[in-house]
């Protein structure tokens, strides 16, 4: 089975995945329940809704010096990149797409909790990082504005306040024993043509495409 996690942004135009797998991640849940006391009752639960789910690993950003045989990731980039990029996400205020595959897969919008991290004297990078699931919901925002229908009257106009476009989940394909890029842009995209777009979709280089992993989680792009 092929393990991986991918962070993207704006619904994939940015992202990578996770150059190296982390040996656990922790998944925390639970709920808001109460419970009261009821005279001549006695105790009685009230179930609320569930609290937000919140995701934490650590791993490492290797440097390209380092030993490639745990890379899981098919681009290899230096430690700067992964932590300017987070870094850049959590400025925007913004939530991210937090994609993870194994023995459960996880898919879905995330803030950035928190982000530590800290240099090795081998030069790799060891971090933290801490997600915490996101709802999407609709704000309304009310303005006040002359009723021209009416002189001397106000009336209020709601208007829907704009939301990050991170509701969409990405699609993905996981490679199944004589895959091949055109047979998977035919099946999931209806065009053989389109392989190219998964091949950049995923960071593929030319030398990667004839060696395609079973089990390997493909990112693949709109129809």
């Amino acid at each position: 089975m092929g393990y991986g996690i991918w962070l993207g942004f704006n619904n994939q135009k940015e992202g990578f995945q996770i150059p190296v797998n982390p040996p656990r991640i922790e998944v925390n849940s639970g709920n808001e329940n109460k419970t009261y006391e009821i005279a001549k009752f006695g105790e009685i639960a009230v179930i609320k809704s569930p609290r937000l789910r919140k995701y934490s690993f650590e791993s490492e950003f290797p440097t390209s010096l380092a030993n490639p045989n745990h890379w899981v990731s098919n681009l290899m980039l230096e430690p700067e990149y992964y932590i300017d990029t987070i870094t850049k996400w959590m400025k925007t205020q913004h939530p991210i797409r937090f994609i993870y595959t194994g023995e459960f897969d996880i898919n879905v919008a995330a803030t950035v909790e928190s982000f530590d991290y800290w240099e090795e004297v081998t030069g790799c990078v060891q971090y933290k990082l801490s997600l915490k699931e996101y709802r999407f919901y609709s704000a309304k925002k009310a303005t006040i504005v002359k009723d021209p229908k009416k002189p001397g009257t106000n009336k209020i106009v709601k208007k829907e306040k704009q939301r990050p476009d991170q509701k969409k989940a990405p699609k993905t394909y996981k490679l199944k024993k004589g895959d091949t890029l055109s047979s998977v842009a035919k099946s999931q995209l209806g065009n053989a043509n389109r392989w190219r777009e998964i091949k950049e979709l995923n960071h593929i280089s030319d030398a990667q495409v004839k060696k395609l992993q079973i089990g390997q989680v493909l990112k693949l792009p709109a129809k």
